[in-house]
This record gives structure tokens, C-alpha cells and sequence, in this order.
């Protein structure tokens, strides 16, 4: 199966109520991927399930879409059956240390726009409980920003979205900069374009550089508009995410409990690839 990869992040509010309490943010947050948090995204009904236990770094389970217009909900035993009736089962996976998530990559049904979206809308269903934010972005490739920028003839607009710091540490200076902004801000997403409505952009590769580095390992995201042959195109970092090729064959809960070691072992070698490391 292909898996995509996204990176979450939690945006922290001095005066949430967490702020003073033993449970991190991040603890509460993913208490969705436990307690069967239900979210509605266009007309269907999501939630999440694990076999993993709290305290475990990482955890393996299902992302559940209903298929039908009245939902409803099977018992909480759905690592016991085959199917689970009017619903569709996508693998998912979590990587709580390194704040990475792995989601089966299903064309007609689980894309990466929705993934992402649902992901978002899980985490933020939790967050806003404690008065605080979530964010969630697609891990992409960092070599499509860089083909679409090479091969332009002209280029009208790049802009990126990029989410407040409190993964990265120092390693990159775009980490820094948005350090100080939220300082002085308390800003939890900072935009930033540049356009040209001519096509006669003009910008170093240098300065790009760190700030592609950071939004394409799941710190925001971003778009080109550019020409090529021609040909006008808008590119965006949501069209080259990351799909990892990975050797599990799970279409159920219960396949999955019963081959859970085996599968734990491949989803921690994937999330060693998109571990965060100093530079």
C-alpha cells in the first residue's frame, strides 16, 4: 500500500487552561485517536482507531469514513471483525515522538487534500476543548518545488504558508525568523507571497531554500504559478506529497491485530525517514 505522511503541530495559548496542567498539549490532542472522536467532513462521518496502548511511541489502527447517510456506529470491538459495515477502513499510523502521521493512500477515497483536512479537523475538535490550536501538513517531496522552479520560463507568484515554530528547534534559520514573529505577533501562521504579474519574478535560490526546506518537511506549505512550454500552471506542495511504498497487506482490524507486530515493525522504519534531526 502507499502511504502518506503529514506532520502535526500544536500552537500553544499562554492562557489555555492546559497551561497549568499536568497534560500536555500534545497528550490531549491525540486523545482522538482513543476515545472515537467524530468529526463531519463533506456529509461523512470520520474517527479514528488504534490497537496501541497510550503509553507506546507509536501507534498503528484505522481511519474510519462512513459510508452511508445515517450513520451507524459498530461496538467498540472493531479489532475483532473482518469488516466493519458501512464503513471504509484506511491504515493509519502515529508517530507521537516525532509529531508524524501515516495515512493508506486510497485514490477514489482517501486523497491527500482529505486526509489532511480530516486529520485537521480530528485534532482540532480536541484543541479547541483546551483552548489551544492544531495544525497538520503533508510531508512532501522536497524535489518538486525545485523541478517546477527549474523548468519555469517565467514565474508570476510563489507563496508559502508557514505554521509557528515549536518543532524544528534552531537547525533552520526560517525557524528562527518565525520565532521572533510569533514573539511580537503572537501569530500562529504566517503567509507570505511574491508576484510579479508580468512573469518576471526574480528570486535567488538561496533565499528560498530554507524556508522550502521547512514547509516541505510538514512545517506549511506552498504554491507556484509559472509558466512552462507556454503553458500557465499553478503548482502546489499538496501535489507532490510524500507516498511511501510500504509491504503491508492489512484490509481489516482484526488483520491487523493479529499481524500487528509484523506491521509495527515496517511503520517504524518508514517514520524513521521523517524523524527530525539537527542540522
Amino acid at each position: 500500500m502507499k502511504l502518506l505522511a503529514l506532520r502535526y503541530f500544536i500552537i500553544r495559548n499562554p492562557d489555555s487552561i492546559l497551561s497549568s496542567s499536568e497534560i500536555s498539549p500534545l497528550d490531549a490532542i491525540l486523545e482522538v485517536f482513543h476515545d472515537r472522536t467524530t468529526i463531519t467532513y463533506y456529509n461523512k462521518t470520520y474517527y479514528a482507531i488504534v490497537t496501541s496502548k497510550k503509553e507506546d511511541k507509536i501507534w498503528i489502527g484505522f481511519l474510519l469514513r462512513s459510508t452511508q447517510t445515517d450513520v451507524i456506529f459498530p461496538e467498540k470491538n472493531e479489532f475483532e471483525k473482518q469488516t466493519i459495515p458501512n464503513w471504509e477502513e484506511s491504515f493509519l499510523a502515529i508517530d507521537t515522538v516525532n509529531q508524524s502521521i501515516l495515512v493508506q493512500n486510497i485514490a477514489s477515497s482517501f486523497t491527500p487534500d482529505l486526509v489532511k483536512n480530516v486529520i485537521n479537523k480530528l485534532l482540532e475538535t480536541k484543541a479547541r476543548a483546551y483552548d489551544i490550536s492544531a495544525k497538520v501538513e503533508l510531508i512532501c517531496n522536497n524535489e518538486s518545488f525545485w523541478t517546477t522552479f527549474n523548468k519555469a520560463t517565467k514565474r508570476y507568484k510563489i507563496a508559502f504558508t508557514l505554521n509557528a515554530p515549536n518543532l524544528f528547534g534552531a537547525r533552520k534559520a526560517t525557524n528562527d525568523y518565525l520565532k521572533e514573529v510569533k514573539a511580537i505577533t503572537n501569530m500562529d501562521t504566517l503567509q507570505s507571497a511574491i508576484e510579479n504579474q508580468e512573469g518576471k519574478l526574480s528570486v535567488s535560490k538561496e533565499l528560498l531554500e530554507d524556508i522550502v526546506k521547512y514547509a516541505d518537511d510538514g512545517g506549511g506549505n506552498w504554491s507556484q504559478t509559472t509558466e512552462e512550454n507556454g503553458k500557465k500552471k499553478t503548482t502546489t506542495s499538496n501535489q507532490a506529497a510524500v507516498k511511501e511504498n510500504a509491504d503491508i497487506d492489512i484490509d481489516t482490524p482484526k488483520q491487523l491485530k493479529e499481524q500487528h507486530k509484523y506491521v509495527l515493525t515496517i511503520v517504524k522504519g518508514i517514520f524513521t525517514k521523517f524523524a527530525v534531526k539537527d542540522e
